[in-house]
């Protein structure tokens, strides 16, 4: 996540519950249980490992040892604690582990890594990671690291793809060009571009056989991929679009108990200073956004 910076550990946490399978409903008990059921079965060795990993997981640990540990001790531990698990389990079977996006990661997550990293050639362990340009990391000297760049499509590449999405009808002609020069070549710009000129009623037809319904000179192209997301959603019709809205103040995975009706309470006055009352679509329980003043009586 973009935001992925502030939190350690973030998409290693999400990795050992997918693991361990352990779900948002499981109370600090259940993921006792899961983890050690697994991580003693997987090999007793890995027995010291568990109060790191409980932890880790937010299940409260009562070892004596492990309340004693300082800090960068702590840290130490959960660090190998994770690099023995993945060890040890592509001793049982061969694993892929995948990491995106990591011009976001964290200062732990990428400790992680690189310790890792040290250990693969031993491990039958595949590490696949993805990353922006501006991403820095120690690995290219290794023998066993290999760099695939992904550039923007040439211009003979993204008319090809263009000829996928669209077709051959004599009036795309003019709309190839213009929207390779929008685009740049990003191809996931290229197809929500087409996406939305299909939305919007400028193109007519199925995929691999549009037409051009309107004249090219009316046509706007959202300038970034965000624009063209951004437009997507405000001509959503309007209960979507707060649902939508809603949802995003949540997070990224919103669970489907949050969109059951709830019965209609009558609203009551609030008594911040300073508020604004709305009931989410998804509610019809009112929710009330609250701010305060600072001593300089700015909001």
């Amino acid at each position: 996540m973009s935001y992925g910076k502030a939190t350690a550990y973030l998409p290693v946490i999400d990795l050992l519950k997918s693991y361990f399978q352990i779900v948002p409903q499981d109370d600090a008990r259940r993921r006792r249980e899961q983890v050690t059921g697994k991580l003693l079965t997987l090999d007793r060795a890995l027995e010291p490992m568990l109060p790191a990993l409980l932890a880790l997981l937010e299940v409260p640990v009562e070892d004596p040892q492990w309340q004693a540990f300082d800090p960068p001790q702590r840290r130490r531990r959960t660090l190998e604690a994770i690099k023995h698990l993945l060890l040890r389990e592509s001793q049982v079977q061969p694993l892929c582990l995948v990491c995106e996006d990591l011009h976001w990661i964290d200062t732990e997550t990428q400790a992680l890594l690189d310790s890792l990293v040290e250990s693969l050639p031993t491990a039958r362990l595949l590490l696949l990671v993805n990353y922006r340009p501006e991403y820095q990391h120690g690995w290219g000297s290794k023998t066993y690291y290999t760099q695939l760049r992904l550039d923007p499509l040439p211009p003979a590449s993204a008319d090809e793809l263009l000829q996928a999405l669209l077709g051959h009808d004599p009036s795309l002609a003019p709309l190839t060009p213009l929207l390779i020069a929008r685009t740049q070549g990003n191809p996931f710009f290229l197809e929500e571009s087409v996406h939305t000129l299909v939305e919007t009623g400028v193109l007519r037809g199925a995929r691999g056989a549009y037409r051009l319904a309107q004249p090219l000179e009316s046509l706007q192209v959202p300038a970034t991929v965000l624009a063209v997301l951004a437009a997507r959603i405000d001509r959503l019709p309007a209960e979507e679009k707060r649902l939508l809205q809603t949802a995003a103040v949540i997070g990224t995975e919103v669970p489907g108990r949050c969109y059951r009706p709830l019965p209609m309470r009558p609203r009551r006055p609030c008594t911040a200073a300073w508020h604004t009352c709305k009931p989410p679509s998804f509610s019809t329980k009112p929710i009330c956004f609250r701010s305060v003043r600072t001593p300089s009586s700015t909001p």
